[in-house]
């Protein structure tokens, strides 16, 4: 039961970023891209794969906060519903060249978000270890 109340706790956290980020009106961009969409699935792609990879073996935390963290708050942050109703909405208004930029941005970028995510955490934990094999030397 302990697991629900962190997810919908999190949960909660994570809609009210994602419809703040949402609502930014970026005024000097005037693209077809729905930029937010963008920003936030590629933020949420990097702040998913940073908490997988500080908490795999280096910072171990409850499975129940991990959960509200991954699931509740960065799952209801990000909006794959969101990227396929505007690619949809792009498509119908005949904006293919948009369209097709918008998927492949989304997916590239997250995917480097998640690859500069995992390097961090990698590199958070080996200074770490740096630092208690110095204090055992002491």
């Amino acid at each position: 039961m302990k697991k629900y109340l962190y997810i919908g706790g999190f949960g909660f956290i994570g809609a009210i970023m994602r419809f703040t980020i949402k609502n930014i009106n970026f005024q000097n961009y005037i693209g077809q891209i729905p930029i937010n969409t963008l920003i936030i699935n590629v933020t949420g792609s990097f702040f998913l794969a940073f908490i997988f990879g500080v908490t795999k073996e280096r910072y171990k935390i409850k499975e129940e906060v991990k959960l509200g963290i991954t699931t509740g708050l960065l799952g209801t942050y990000t909006t794959f519903s969101s990227l396929c109703k505007e690619e949809v909405n792009l498509i119908t208004k005949g904006e293919y060249y948009s369209a097709s930029m918008y998927i492949f941005l989304s997916l590239l970028l997250s995917i480097i978000a998640i690859y500069v995510a995992t390097a961090i955490s990698k590199s958070i934990g080996k200074k770490n270890e740096e630092i208690a094999e110095e204090y055992k030397a002491l």
